[in-house]
């Protein structure tokens, strides 16, 4: 590698095939051009994490669908239980019928 680093010797195809199949993690587009991470592990691991990622943050985003679907039928029961307990109460004030607190029960 010296030796081409200091134009001395040209490279060949035989020699970056040897040390590719030497060093098989090695980004031979890295060590000609400078491109990309001197690693393919690190590339591929990049990808793999990625690719994770995105399918974690689609099984979040389904978790939080299905929990925002649990809450709105929640929502939805508490309003109904809300509108018949406001009912019950205007009837019972058009007919004027009270209704003593028991004892601990808030004002």
């Amino acid at each position: 590698m010296s030796c081409i680093e200091r134009g001395s010797t040209r490279p060949i195809f035989r020699g970056f095939k040897r040390f590719s199949d030497t060093f098989p993690d090695l980004n031979l587009n890295w060590l000609l051009r400078g491109q990309g991470e001197m690693l393919l592990v690190g590339e591929l691991e990049l990808e793999k994490y990625l690719a994770l990622s995105q399918e974690a943050k689609l099984h979040a985003k389904k978790e939080l669908q299905e929990e925002k679907e649990k809450l709105q039928v929640v929502k939805e029961k508490l309003e109904a239980e809300r509108l018949k307990s406001e009912a019950l109460e205007e009837l019972l004030i058009r007919h004027r019928i009270t209704i003593p607190r028991h004892k601990g029960a808030s004002p």
